[in-house]
């Protein structure tokens, strides 16, 4: 049987990954932004940012919310 201890860690995993994804993506879209504005039109860019670090901060909540979901089950 699967222990639910190793899937909580993959989902954390994931989690994480996907926030520095966003965040990655999202500075990337910026400096990309500041680059490319006047040579060509940046306006299907403008939105990464808008929605990418939003998402990254819930994403980092939800970590923060399942580490301290597992430090409470521990003690």
């Amino acid at each position: 049987m699967a222990n639910s201890g190793n899937g909580r860690a993959r989902l954390e995993n994931i989690l994480a990954a996907m926030a520095v994804g966003l965040v990655g993506i999202s500075v990337l879209s910026i400096v990309g932004l500041m680059l490319l504005s006047h040579v060509v039109d940046t306006s299907y860019f403008i939105l990464i940012p808008y929605i990418g670090l939003p998402g990254a901060a819930l994403l980092i909540i939800t970590l923060l919310v399942l580490q301290m979901r597992k430090k409470s089950g521990s003690n």
